[in-house]
Protein backbone atom coordinates (compact mmCIF):
# COMPACT_ATOMS: atom_id res chain seq x y z
CA UNK A 1 0.00 0.00 0.00
CA UNK A 2 1.51 3.55 -0.67
CA UNK A 3 0.16 6.49 0.88
CA UNK A 4 1.09 9.97 1.40
CA UNK A 5 -0.35 13.48 2.48
CA UNK A 6 0.06 14.68 -1.37
CA UNK A 7 -2.69 12.51 -2.13
CA UNK A 8 -2.89 14.72 -5.68
CA UNK A 9 0.55 12.73 -6.46
CA UNK A 10 -0.69 9.38 -5.45
CA UNK A 11 -3.80 9.80 -7.68
CA UNK A 12 -2.02 11.12 -10.60
CA UNK A 13 0.48 7.55 -9.89
CA UNK A 14 -3.16 5.53 -9.38
CA UNK A 15 -4.77 6.77 -12.29
CA UNK A 16 -0.98 6.10 -14.93
CA UNK A 17 -1.97 2.12 -13.44
CA UNK A 18 -5.19 2.52 -14.06
CA UNK A 19 -4.81 3.31 -17.34
CA UNK A 20 -2.14 1.06 -18.67
CA UNK A 21 -2.71 -0.51 -21.97
CA UNK A 22 -2.71 -3.74 -21.81
CA UNK A 23 0.12 -4.90 -23.08
CA UNK A 24 2.40 -2.88 -20.78
CA UNK A 25 0.85 -4.39 -18.04
CA UNK A 26 3.70 -7.45 -17.97
CA UNK A 27 5.83 -4.52 -16.85
CA UNK A 28 4.07 -3.36 -13.62
CA UNK A 29 3.21 -5.14 -10.46
CA UNK A 30 -0.58 -5.95 -10.48
CA UNK A 31 -2.60 -3.46 -9.74
CA UNK A 32 -4.89 -3.79 -6.68
CA UNK A 33 -7.04 -0.53 -6.82
CA UNK A 34 -7.56 2.66 -4.75
CA UNK A 35 -7.81 2.46 -1.11
CA UNK A 36 -8.52 4.84 1.57
CA UNK A 37 -5.58 5.47 4.85
CA UNK A 38 -4.98 6.64 7.56
CA UNK A 39 -2.80 10.10 5.16
CA UNK A 40 -5.47 10.17 2.98
CA UNK A 41 -6.37 8.15 -0.60
CA UNK A 42 -3.31 5.31 -1.70
CA UNK A 43 -3.29 2.77 -4.16
CA UNK A 44 -2.17 -1.25 -3.22
CA UNK A 45 0.02 -3.18 -5.79
CA UNK A 46 1.11 -6.75 -5.72
CA UNK A 47 4.41 -7.20 -3.66
CA UNK A 48 7.38 -8.28 -5.88
CA UNK A 49 10.37 -9.98 -4.36
CA UNK A 50 12.81 -8.44 -6.96
CA UNK A 51 15.84 -6.51 -6.41
CA UNK A 52 15.85 -2.56 -7.92
CA UNK A 53 18.48 -1.77 -10.34
CA UNK A 54 19.48 0.72 -8.28
CA UNK A 55 20.84 -2.05 -5.88
CA UNK A 56 22.20 -3.97 -8.39
CA UNK A 57 24.43 -1.45 -9.91
CA UNK A 58 25.64 -0.29 -6.43
CA UNK A 59 26.20 -3.51 -4.70
CA UNK A 60 26.10 -5.94 -7.54
CA UNK A 61 28.53 -7.59 -9.63
CA UNK A 62 26.85 -8.36 -12.74
CA UNK A 63 28.59 -9.81 -15.74
CA UNK A 64 28.07 -7.27 -18.79
CA UNK A 65 26.38 -10.42 -20.50
CA UNK A 66 24.16 -9.50 -17.64
CA UNK A 67 23.83 -5.72 -17.99
CA UNK A 68 22.63 -6.43 -21.71
CA UNK A 69 20.01 -8.47 -20.82
CA UNK A 70 19.19 -5.94 -18.30
CA UNK A 71 19.01 -3.08 -21.04
CA UNK A 72 17.39 -5.15 -23.40
CA UNK A 73 14.76 -4.96 -21.39
CA UNK A 74 14.45 -1.44 -20.36
CA UNK A 75 14.58 -1.48 -24.07
CA UNK A 76 11.84 -3.69 -24.22
CA UNK A 77 9.42 -1.33 -21.82
CA UNK A 78 10.52 1.95 -23.24
CA UNK A 79 9.16 0.85 -26.88
CA UNK A 80 6.15 -0.80 -25.60
CA UNK A 81 5.80 2.96 -23.97
CA UNK A 82 6.64 4.47 -27.71
CA UNK A 83 4.10 2.45 -29.54
CA UNK A 84 1.44 4.93 -27.84
CA UNK A 85 1.42 8.44 -29.53
CA UNK A 86 0.50 11.22 -27.31
CA UNK A 87 -2.91 13.40 -28.03
CA UNK A 88 -2.10 16.42 -29.59
CA UNK A 89 -2.57 18.45 -26.31
CA UNK A 90 0.86 16.53 -24.43
CA UNK A 91 2.96 19.17 -26.61
CA UNK A 92 1.85 22.18 -24.21
CA UNK A 93 3.60 21.00 -21.41
CA UNK A 94 6.09 18.08 -22.50
CA UNK A 95 8.77 20.25 -21.41
CA UNK A 96 7.81 21.31 -18.27
CA UNK A 97 9.61 18.15 -16.54
CA UNK A 98 13.19 19.75 -17.39
CA UNK A 99 13.13 22.76 -18.97
CA UNK A 100 10.71 25.05 -16.53
CA UNK A 101 11.72 22.88 -13.31
CA UNK A 102 15.57 24.09 -13.00
CA UNK A 103 15.36 27.16 -12.46
CA UNK A 104 12.19 27.30 -10.04
CA UNK A 105 14.31 24.57 -8.00
CA UNK A 106 17.21 26.63 -8.14
CA UNK A 107 16.27 29.46 -7.21
CA UNK A 108 14.72 27.55 -4.16
CA UNK A 109 18.17 26.11 -3.55
CA UNK A 110 19.52 29.67 -3.25
CA UNK A 111 16.74 31.24 -0.84
CA UNK A 112 16.87 27.65 1.49
CA UNK A 113 20.80 27.01 1.16
CA UNK A 114 21.92 30.64 1.10
CA UNK A 115 24.45 29.40 -2.11
CA UNK A 116 24.47 31.77 -5.18
CA UNK A 117 23.29 30.25 -8.37
CA UNK A 118 24.56 33.52 -10.35
CA UNK A 119 28.42 33.06 -8.77
CA UNK A 120 31.24 31.03 -11.14
CA UNK A 121 31.52 27.92 -10.28
CA UNK A 122 34.78 26.03 -10.17
CA UNK A 123 35.06 21.92 -9.79
CA UNK A 124 38.18 19.91 -9.67
CA UNK A 125 39.94 23.00 -10.47
CA UNK A 126 38.17 24.08 -13.56
CA UNK A 127 36.59 27.09 -13.61
CA UNK A 128 32.59 26.96 -14.53
CA UNK A 129 29.87 29.10 -15.38
CA UNK A 130 27.23 29.62 -12.48
CA UNK A 131 24.46 27.10 -11.70
CA UNK A 132 22.20 29.24 -13.67
CA UNK A 133 23.74 29.54 -16.37
CA UNK A 134 24.93 26.16 -16.83
CA UNK A 135 21.35 25.68 -16.55
CA UNK A 136 20.90 27.93 -19.33
CA UNK A 137 23.05 26.68 -21.65
CA UNK A 138 22.00 22.93 -20.32
CA UNK A 139 18.37 23.89 -21.27
CA UNK A 140 19.63 25.74 -25.39
CA UNK A 141 21.20 22.36 -25.75
CA UNK A 142 18.01 20.40 -25.86
CA UNK A 143 16.23 20.40 -29.06
CA UNK A 144 12.07 20.79 -29.15
CA UNK A 145 10.20 17.65 -28.78
CA UNK A 146 8.53 16.00 -31.73
CA UNK A 147 5.46 15.42 -31.58
CA UNK A 148 6.16 11.81 -33.37
CA UNK A 149 8.98 10.86 -31.92
CA UNK A 150 9.27 11.91 -28.65
CA UNK A 151 5.70 12.47 -27.49
CA UNK A 152 4.45 9.58 -26.02
CA UNK A 153 2.83 7.23 -22.90
CA UNK A 154 5.86 7.50 -20.61
CA UNK A 155 6.48 6.34 -17.11
CA UNK A 156 7.65 9.67 -15.84
CA UNK A 157 10.97 8.63 -13.03
CA UNK A 158 12.30 6.05 -15.05
CA UNK A 159 15.13 5.32 -13.04
CA UNK A 160 16.98 2.56 -11.40
CA UNK A 161 15.35 2.63 -7.90
CA UNK A 162 12.15 2.49 -9.79
CA UNK A 163 12.97 -0.26 -11.55
CA UNK A 164 12.60 -3.74 -10.91
CA UNK A 165 15.02 -6.60 -12.35
CA UNK A 166 13.00 -10.35 -13.08
CA UNK A 167 15.81 -11.95 -14.03
CA UNK A 168 14.03 -15.69 -14.35
CA UNK A 169 11.80 -13.07 -17.14
CA UNK A 170 13.97 -10.85 -18.72
CA UNK A 171 11.45 -8.09 -17.64
CA UNK A 172 11.76 -4.97 -15.99
CA UNK A 173 8.85 -4.14 -13.70
CA UNK A 174 8.41 -0.14 -13.15
CA UNK A 175 7.16 1.35 -9.94
CA UNK A 176 6.17 4.70 -8.80
CA UNK A 177 4.99 6.09 -12.24
CA UNK A 178 4.64 10.29 -12.51
CA UNK A 179 1.30 10.41 -14.22
CA UNK A 180 1.07 14.29 -14.23
CA UNK A 181 2.65 16.59 -16.14
CA UNK A 182 4.61 19.73 -14.43
CA UNK A 183 1.91 21.92 -14.27
CA UNK A 184 -0.27 20.05 -12.82
CA UNK A 185 -2.18 18.33 -15.32
CA UNK A 186 -2.76 14.50 -14.96
CA UNK A 187 -1.33 12.62 -17.80
CA UNK A 188 0.29 9.29 -18.55
CA UNK A 189 1.56 10.66 -21.86
CA UNK A 190 4.72 13.14 -22.27
CA UNK A 191 8.43 13.61 -23.81
CA UNK A 192 9.77 9.44 -23.23
CA UNK A 193 13.69 11.57 -23.81
CA UNK A 194 12.85 12.38 -20.10
CA UNK A 195 12.56 8.23 -19.20
CA UNK A 196 15.77 8.10 -20.87
CA UNK A 197 17.10 10.77 -19.50
CA UNK A 198 16.39 9.19 -15.84
CA UNK A 199 18.31 6.08 -17.18
CA UNK A 200 21.82 8.30 -18.05
CA UNK A 201 21.10 9.69 -14.35
CA UNK A 202 21.34 6.23 -12.97
CA UNK A 203 24.42 5.02 -15.54
CA UNK A 204 26.09 7.93 -16.17
CA UNK A 205 24.95 10.16 -13.86
CA UNK A 206 25.76 8.26 -10.94
CA UNK A 207 22.70 9.20 -8.90
CA UNK A 208 22.71 5.85 -6.77
CA UNK A 209 26.05 5.64 -5.76
CA UNK A 210 25.82 9.28 -4.74
CA UNK A 211 22.81 8.36 -2.32
CA UNK A 212 24.76 5.52 -1.50
CA UNK A 213 27.67 7.72 0.00
CA UNK A 214 29.92 6.47 -2.91
CA UNK A 215 31.95 9.55 -3.18
CA UNK A 216 34.77 11.72 -2.06
CA UNK A 217 34.04 15.80 -1.53
CA UNK A 218 36.24 18.65 -1.22
CA UNK A 219 34.65 22.29 -0.80
CA UNK A 220 36.85 25.09 -1.06
CA UNK A 221 33.94 27.60 -1.46
CA UNK A 222 30.44 27.54 -1.84
CA UNK A 223 30.86 26.55 -5.59
CA UNK A 224 34.40 25.59 -5.45
CA UNK A 225 34.63 21.77 -4.89
CA UNK A 226 35.88 18.81 -6.40
CA UNK A 227 34.39 15.38 -6.43
CA UNK A 228 35.36 11.38 -7.06
CA UNK A 229 32.98 8.80 -8.07
CA UNK A 230 34.32 5.51 -8.36
CA UNK A 231 35.58 4.73 -11.34
CA UNK A 232 36.85 0.83 -11.49
CA UNK A 233 36.46 -1.07 -15.01
CA UNK A 234 33.33 -3.04 -14.19
CA UNK A 235 31.10 0.45 -13.97
CA UNK A 236 33.12 1.89 -17.35
CA UNK A 237 32.09 -1.47 -19.13
CA UNK A 238 28.38 -0.81 -18.07
CA UNK A 239 28.37 2.72 -19.02
CA UNK A 240 29.82 1.88 -22.47
CA UNK A 241 27.63 -0.51 -23.13
CA UNK A 242 24.76 1.51 -22.31
CA UNK A 243 26.03 4.64 -23.89
CA UNK A 244 26.46 2.52 -27.62
CA UNK A 245 23.00 0.91 -27.01
CA UNK A 246 19.43 2.37 -28.55
CA UNK A 247 16.46 2.28 -26.54
CA UNK A 248 13.27 2.95 -27.74
CA UNK A 249 15.25 3.95 -30.66
CA UNK A 250 16.92 6.20 -29.58
CA UNK A 251 20.90 6.42 -28.97
CA UNK A 252 20.98 8.63 -25.25
CA UNK A 253 23.19 10.90 -26.91
CA UNK A 254 20.79 11.92 -29.87
CA UNK A 255 17.61 12.04 -26.93
CA UNK A 256 19.78 14.87 -25.61
CA UNK A 257 20.06 12.96 -22.48
CA UNK A 258 23.53 14.81 -21.29
CA UNK A 259 21.91 17.84 -21.68
CA UNK A 260 18.64 16.79 -19.84
CA UNK A 261 21.08 15.26 -17.09
CA UNK A 262 22.55 18.50 -15.92
CA UNK A 263 19.01 19.60 -15.33
CA UNK A 264 17.97 17.20 -13.60
CA UNK A 265 20.80 17.11 -10.67
CA UNK A 266 20.20 21.15 -10.65
CA UNK A 267 17.19 20.90 -9.87
CA UNK A 268 16.79 18.07 -7.33
CA UNK A 269 19.34 20.31 -4.81
CA UNK A 270 16.35 21.51 -3.07
CA UNK A 271 15.04 17.82 -2.53
CA UNK A 272 18.34 16.90 -0.68
CA UNK A 273 18.26 19.59 2.08
CA UNK A 274 18.10 17.38 5.01
CA UNK A 275 21.85 16.40 4.18
CA UNK A 276 24.10 19.19 3.28
CA UNK A 277 27.25 17.01 2.26
CA UNK A 278 25.41 14.93 -0.47
CA UNK A 279 23.50 17.71 -1.59
CA UNK A 280 26.69 19.41 -2.51
CA UNK A 281 27.93 16.37 -3.55
CA UNK A 282 24.73 16.61 -6.19
CA UNK A 283 25.72 19.52 -7.10
CA UNK A 284 29.40 18.71 -7.82
CA UNK A 285 28.13 16.03 -9.61
CA UNK A 286 26.16 18.69 -12.14
CA UNK A 287 29.44 20.48 -12.69
CA UNK A 288 31.00 17.37 -13.66
CA UNK A 289 28.20 16.21 -16.12
CA UNK A 290 28.52 20.14 -17.39
CA UNK A 291 32.13 19.83 -17.75
CA UNK A 292 31.54 17.75 -20.67
CA UNK A 293 28.47 19.05 -22.00
CA UNK A 294 30.00 20.93 -26.02
CA UNK A 295 27.85 22.69 -28.22
CA UNK A 296 25.68 20.51 -28.81
CA UNK A 297 24.15 19.08 -26.30
CA UNK A 298 26.85 15.77 -26.32
CA UNK A 299 29.80 14.80 -24.14
CA UNK A 300 32.78 16.67 -25.33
Amino acid sequence: MKSAKDSAKIMAEASWFAALPPPLRAHVPAFLGVRETANGPGYALEYLYLPTLADLHVFGRLSTGAWTRIFDACDEFLGACASYPAPDTAAEHATGLYLDKAPQRLARFAREAGVSITAPCRFNGRALPSLLRMAEIAAQAIPPADPTSHLHLMHGDFCFSNILYDARASLVRVIDPRGVAADGTVTPYGDIRYDLAKLYHSVVGRYDHILAGYYRLTQDGPTDVTLELRNEKALRDIEALFMARPFAGMLPLESASHAICILLFLSMLPLHADDIRRQCALMANAMRLFSTLDAGGTIA
